[in-house]
């Protein structure tokens, strides 16, 4: 059994509900997965990517910074990775927004880029061209706001505050900005009253008369309001009245992004996200395979909106959204920039720049960093603005700061205590206390609303079924002339030999696509599987290409009839993922979209078909309900904050590099180039790990500072078409309602290199395909006897044998001698968690105490009579539990997670010693 959780996109205002995860999906009851792995290596968190220039890419500041460390036999003498595709490794790491130390004489003035190490962001598409001399346009039905503009904006900008004559500490912000004399600040006014004092202080205003009171009501009409803005070709800083500002904040904008931001994050991996691994002690080695993407929020108070399609298509989706949901419109507007399009949910594909968190900051970072800092205080720094979002005495709050800014008032003044300690945590800290649900429950989720919709036929759906219009999403694909296998330059062996195949071996789909295959010595089993079901079945022979280092791999490939290209280099041996990602970028570069699939994957039908098509990059997710796949409002507490202690922000589980499709254009080519370059640094043997680690970081990566994202518009694929081995043996093949559906593809991305598995697998649903009933039946049994995670639906020969030796109560002196069970007796009136819900305790005497009744616990006696000193049996429910307790990785908490092993199938949950509750403290 497992819960579902509460709707993926919908958070009320805040304050939120008190437990930080209840906003989250909830933990399932005892559900079993299966089988326990070794200890394995540390946790991923990835704060590095790399990229090289792109040609034709928005003009933006030069760089003149020194180019990143490489080794000189990998660097090519070209300024550019383009031509002549010599292999460069460029090692890139990102760096920390929250950094106090900057030697800069202005640390809030732009930095100047390294294009080399990073690009360019994507080229913008202004509603009214740059170089167009008429400005506004499309003035029709808006002419009271085109003769506003012409008279206020500059540059085609403008600074603007949307409110009613109510709006909480609307003085003293007027009067702030009429002495800091921004030349081109409005007012969105939404009554006459305000109107009138508006015209009595001399401050321009667009007058849109709307009766709504209430300051989240009047913050939703923010994007309808704004896309009117947007629609005649003029960007906005939209501001909320409840932000101080220090200097003219339109010096201290980057402007090579749709949105730019500030956050509410508070460290550099909460404002600027972090890749968090997800730990699912069912599958063994890979119980890490999945991560998930985190992020704090961006608030809606303080953001730059450029006037570009992108911005326009966020707006009338979030306009229809807050029509028609009930939606809190921060949460919408996060949940719209951070998660990628999926089934008929399209998103802007907006891209992102989060502000610098020390220029345009957050009441938190001003009060808990800022003011205990000294290279950040008044005598050494200036900051732009502050948005009083983090206390609730926001009057007060703002009247300090802009006192202690601008009227030398002393830094005492800034004194407080409720939400003004130093001691701030990251959120791996707020959390160590709740992984019960964050971690455990998590990993067992299954809310399959969205998912099922999309699968029915898993072919294309109509963007937001019709209901908001002209939402075409322009993209970048690179023109004839740019093709380089039809130049005249000088290419390497290896590009010349794809070359050789894109002009006379390959047959392309409809729409010009390659379907790419990159395989090592390594697959060599999974491979010749993958040829005779995935390609010939699929009769694919002719459109795929096979690339490789290894000749065993390029002879199957030829026999099969597939095309070949095999490179062989002593001087830069590349790793599989390296030389993937170099033929990916080759192939893109001569005009064609790629579809990469990993042996690896099962591939049961030509995919073809199912491409939306209006993304750079559509990829399968290591996902496996609609939470983990498309993303979800994640809550983190912090109780030091008291009022506003929950931090909402983004939380989706990382993409598959293992099936995707990318669209021949320039952001995809700068994607395949970040890729080449960073994993040619890497040399060596590059693990399927660290590929998705490179991989996510640059999907998921926003802009900020001196790090430009590449700007890909993104597409999840639907997880139950384009499927990964968990979501197919943990749940789809026991769910009735999907008994006759075949996925597209399956990546065993989970059970890597599992020969057999996938051989049955195969068989199954070619079956199932076929329509034979008896062949249905024949393969099911073979493909029902495997386990979630690792083997079959069996205990190992260990567990087996100690599940056979019989158990008693244990003694006191028995109790006293075991150091395991002595601590736990001591501290019997701690509370455990089991599978993400808590109420378990081992009390005296062998007691056990759970939330499905009561049961035993004793000690674990091998067939030797040896006493194991790391595991206890546990049994409630009629069932019989091998407890095997460890350490979780980055605690100093011995022993305080346990994996608990069903004896009679094996089958697998995770639990915890939950932090003294403070009652009890």
């Amino acid at each position: 059994q497992v819960n579902d959780p509460p709707p993926v996109e919908t958070s009320p205002p805040p304050p939120p509900p008190p437990p930080p995860v209840e906003n989250s999906p909830p933990p399932p009851l005892p559900s079993p997965l299966p089988s326990p792995p070794p200890p394995s290596p540390s946790p991923r968190v990835i704060s590095d990517t790399v990229t090289s220039h792109v040609e034709r890419r928005n003009e933006e500041r030069t760089s003149n910074a020194s180019a990143a460390s490489s080794e000189d036999s990998y660097v090519a003498a070209a300024p550019s990775f383009m031509e002549p595709f010599a292999l460069r490794a460029i090692n890139g790491r990102r760096t920390d927004a929250f950094a106090v130390d900057d030697s800069r004489p202005n640390r809030c003035e732009p930095k100047r880029i390294n294009r080399r190490i990073w690009g360019s962001a994507r080229s913008l598409d202004f509603i009214v061209p740059r170089d167009s001399e008429e400005w506004p346009q499309n003035c029709d039905g808006r002419e009271a706001l085109c003769e506003v503009l012409r008279r206020v904006a500059k540059n085609r900008e403008v600074l603007a505050a949307v409110a009613n004559s109510q709006a909480p500490g609307l003085t003293p912000f007027l009067e702030m900005l009429i002495a800091l004399k921004v030349p081109n600040f409005l007012v969105i006014a939404l009554d006459e009253p305000l109107t009138k004092r508006l015209d009595e202080l001399g401050v321009p205003y667009y007058f849109h008369e709307d009766p709504v009171m209430g300051n989240h009501k009047v913050s939703a009409k923010k994007f309808a309001l704004i896309q009117e803005f947007v629609a005649v070709g003029c960007s906005v800083l939209l501001t909320d009245t409840d932000v101080t500002y220090q200097q003219n904040p339109f010096d201290y904008l980057y402007r090579d992004s749709d949105i730019e931001s500030m956050s509410d994050g508070f460290d550099n991996d909460s404002a600027n996200g972090f890749l968090q691994p997800i730990d699912d002690v069912s599958f063994g080695e890979a119980r890490r395979r999945a991560g998930s993407f985190r992020v704090a929020a961006l608030n809606s108070g303080m953001w730059y909106v450029s006037a570009t399609e992108a911005s326009l298509r966020l707006m009338k989706i979030m306009a229809h959204r807050l029509a028609t949901e009930e939606l809190w419109d921060q949460s919408g507007y996060n949940l719209e920039l951070w998660f990628a399009s999926r089934d008929a949910h399209m998103t802007s594909g907006a891209t992102v720049r989060v502000m610098d968190p020390f220029c345009f900051m957050n009441s938190k970072v001003m009060f808990r960093i800022i003011r205990h800092s000294k290279p950040l205080q008044r005598e050494n720094h200036r900051p732009v603005a502050m948005h009083a979002n983090y206390h609730t005495d926001k009057d007060n709050k703002i009247k300090l700061v802009h006192a202690y800014y601008t009227k030398d008032a002393p830094l005492s003044s800034l004194d407080c205590t409720t939400g003004c300690d130093k001691g701030l945590k990251s959120i791996i800290q707020l959390e160590s206390g709740h992984l019960h649900s964050i971690n455990d429950g998590f990993i067992g989720s299954k809310t399959w609303t969205k998912g099922r919709a999309g699968a029915k036929t898993c072919e294309p759906m109509t963007a937001w079924d019709g209901k908001v219009d002209k939402l075409d999403r322009k993209l970048h694909v690179i023109s004839d002339s740019e093709r380089v296998c039809r130049s005249d330059s000088k290419l390497r062996k290896t590009v010349k030999e794809i070359c050789d195949v894109l002009s006379s071996k390959l047959t392309f789909d409809e729409h010009g696509d390659a379907m790419i295959v990159v395989a090592d010595a390594k697959d060599s089993e999974v491979f010749g599987l993958f040829l005779e079901h995935g390609i010939e079945k699929n009769r694919l022979i002719k459109r795929a290409m096979v690339v490789t280092d290894d000749e065993s791999i390029a002879k199957a490939a030829r026999d099969a009839g597939v095309a070949t290209v095999i490179r062989k280099s002593q001087k830069t041996p590349l790793s599989k993922a390296a030389l993937k990602w170099y033929a990916i970028h080759a192939v893109l570069r001569d005009g064609h979209g790629v579809v990469f699939v990993d042996p690896r994957v099962v591939l049961l039908d030509d995919p073809s078909k199912f491409f939306y098509r209006d993304s750079d990059l559509e990829s399968a997710s290591d996902g496996w309900d609609d939470a983990s796949a498309y993303g979800y409002d994640h809550v983190v507490d912090d109780p030091t904050m008291d009022w506003s202690r929950f931090l909402h922000g983004g939380r989706v589980v990382s993409s598959d590099a293992g099936f995707f499709r990318l669209s021949p254009t320039q952001e995809s080519i700068a994607f395949a180039e970040r890729m080449a370059t960073r994993l040619t640094a890497m040399k060596g043997d590059v693990s399927v790990a660290q590929e998705q680690d490179v991989f996510n970081a640059a999907v998921f990566f926003p802009s900020y500072g001196d790090v430009v994202a590449v700007g890909i518009l993104r597409r999840t694929l639907n997880y139950l078409c384009f499927a990964n081995s968990k979501t197919v043996f943990l749940f789809m093949r026991k769910d009735q309602a999907m008994a006759k559906h075949v996925p597209i593809t399956v990546d065993f991305s989970y059970h890597v290199r599992d020969v057999e598995r996938m051989r049955d697998t195969y068989a199954y649903y070619e079956a199932l395909k076929s329509g034979e009933s008896s062949e249905v039946q024949k393969s099911r049994v073979p493909f029902m006897k495997w386990a979630a995670g690792t083997g079959v639906e069996t205990s190992g020969e260990e567990s087996i044998a100690l599940c056979a030796v019989p158990t008693s109560a244990p003694t006191k002196s028995a109790i006293e001698s075991h150091e395991l069970a002595s601590k736990i007796s001591n501290e019997r009136e701690r509370e455990w968690s089991w599978a993400g819900t808590p109420g378990m305790k081992f009390l005296e005497a062998g007691k056990l105490a759970t939330p499905w009744g009561e049961g035993k616990w004793a000690l674990v006696t091998a067939s030797d009579g040896k006493v194991i000193q790391n595991a206890l049996w546990a049994d409630f429910a009629g069932t019989h539990h091998l407890l095997k307790f460890e350490t979780p990785e980055g605690s100093d908490a011995e022993n305080s997670m346990f994996v608990s092993e069903r004896c009679g199938d094996g089958s697998l949950v995770v639990g915890r010693l939950l932090p003294v509750k403070v009652s009890d403290a």
